[in-house]
Parts: structure tokens; sequence; C-alpha cells
């Protein structure tokens, strides 16, 4: 970019045939220094950041909303779907996320409380453990994994989360609230 203050204090001296006042240099300076620096986002990181946060505080984001575990997804591909099924339980491994960036579910018996952040795509869980004598084995392999959840990703109507090794736990969009 040319540096326009020398072209316009030639015109001012010109003009004057005298220095021009120090008022003028310090507009002329200031606007010359707004300019260049701009007023735009200079990361599109900072500028997609804002966007999602933006879209949940109107709750449009595609997080928001209610999401049931389907399958766990080992990193070489192969998965194994949750039991109890949906057809056998329709409230059992889901979770909600809401508008405050908290989540809450129940698996089965006990309960997962956490939060998210879009910086980093970051998600924490913690399970809360109520008194059972009969738990079901997935829900135990659940409760294993929730600490170690680190990541998120959504696509389309499926949010992935992620664990060390590259894997994850997949989950379908639900329709009704839990």
């Amino acid at each position: 970019m040319i540096n326009p203050i020398p072209e316009l204090l030639k015109i001012i001296e010109m003009k004057n045939n005298r220095k021009p006042p120090v008022l003028m240099l310090l507009a002329i300076v200031l606007m010359a220094l707004i300019s260049m620096h701009g007023c735009g986002l200079d990361d599109p990181a900072d500028a997609d950041l804002l966007l999602e946060e933006q879209m949940i505080k109107d709750g449009t984001h595609p997080i928001l909303g209610s999401w049931r575990l389907y399958a766990f997804v080992s990193a070489d591909g192969s998965s194994k779907v949750a039991k109890p099924t949906v057809e056998e339980c329709k409230t059992c491994y889901t979770i909600v996320i809401k508008q405050d960036k908290t989540i809450e579910g129940k698996p089965t018996i006990n309960e997962i409380t956490g939060y998210f952040d879009f910086k980093n795509s970051t998600i924490k869980l913690w399970w809360a453990t109520e008194v059972c004598t009969i738990e079901p084995e997935d829900e135990r392999h659940l409760e294993e994994i929730i600490p170690k959840i680190n990541k998120f990703k959504i696509e389309d109507d499926q949010l992935f989360l992620f664990y060390p090794g590259n894997n994850h736990l997949l989950f379908h969009r639900t329709i009704e609230e839990p």
C-alpha cells in the first residue's frame, strides 16, 4: 500500500506555501493509521467463532438440542450399537445441549453433566453415579469413556464426541426432548 501522507503534505504546502498546521498534520496521520489497520477481524477463525457464539445466543446453532448415543466407534471404523437401543428405551443415552453451553443427560441409570466451548471445539463431561446393583454393560463402558472425551464435531444430524486414539461416540439428533 502506498503511503498517501507525503503526497498530501506536498499538496498542502504548495497550496499554503507554508508548513501545515499541527492539527491538520495530526488529523492526516490519524486517518492514515485508521485506514491501514482496518476495522475487520484479521483472522477468519475469529469471525467463525463470533458467528458460532451468536448462533448459540439466538438458539439456532445445530449443536443445541437433544442427542442420543447411537454407537461406540473405533479409530479403525468398526462400531458397536449402544444397548439398550432406541426401540428398547427412548430416553436412554440421551443428552441435551443447552444455550448456556451446559450439557445434561441420562444414560440409563446414572447422570451426565458437562459443558462445551467453540474455541478449539472442546467439550468436558462428568459422570454422576447413582447406587445401583444392575447396570447395563454399555453404561459401564460409557462411564469409562466420558471423562476422556475432549473434542466434538457436528455433521448433519450427527454429533461426534472424540476421545484418545481417534475413537468417538456417535450421537444422532432426537426429535423429542428427554
